[in-house]
């Protein structure tokens, strides 16, 4: 008897479709051949769709898988080895989430922290340009002053030695000329 795994477990609202045929596709993978939990399942769901109760699904059910052989203790078993299937699917899909996680999201996350380390590290940079760029404006103005001081005092000086040599040219001309007067 074939079995619909679709039909078999109906979807919820959340139920991804996708996601969800995988894990029916790992159930079909791992079919038993003899009567199991799968065709049980589908023994009551049948029933049920005749309008009988749950309770008297399950016991008509396995009424008749017992005649085949089956036992409580071989549905258990049986049932145990699909969620064992789909646990094995749980753990791969873990794995496969854990890889995109460290893949998209934690390699992202090293990118961001090493691009906050160029930021900080550029940042510094222009910090030190900062306080470089204001030590060598005070060292400018101090020039700019020691310029000022010094233009005063060579001015000062030219004067000076203006004063002192037309002081001294005109003493020496009017000697020359009082020369020519009196000799």
């Amino acid at each position: 008897m074939a079995i619909d795994l679709s039909k078999l477990f109906s979807p919820s609202e959340l139920s991804d479709k996708k996601l969800r045929g995988t894990l029916l596709k790992a159930l079909k993978e791992n079919f038993l051949k003899d009567f199991d939990y799968l065709k049980f399942r589908q023994s009551v769901q049948q029933l049920r769709a005749m309008d009988l109760d749950e309770s008297t699904s399950f016991k008509s059910a396995f009424a008749t898988a017992s005649t085949m052989g089956l036992t409580k203790a071989k549905l258990n078993k049986t049932a145990q080895h699909y969620l064992n299937v789909l646990d094995k699917e749980k753990r791969s899909f873990a794995e496969a989430l854990n890889n995109q996680v460290a893949s998209k999201v934690d390699a992202k996350k090293i990118k961001t922290e090493e691009y906050e380390k160029a930021v900080k590290t550029a940042e510094e940079k222009i910090r030190q340009l900062q306080l470089e760029i204001e030590n060598v404006k005070k060292k400018i103005t101090n020039i700019d002053l020691e310029i000022e001081k010094d233009q005063v005092k060579i001015n000062e000086t030219r004067d000076k030695f203006i004063a002192t040599f037309d002081n001294i040219y005109e003493s020496i001309r009017k000697d020359v000329g009082l020369i020519d007067e009196y000799l």
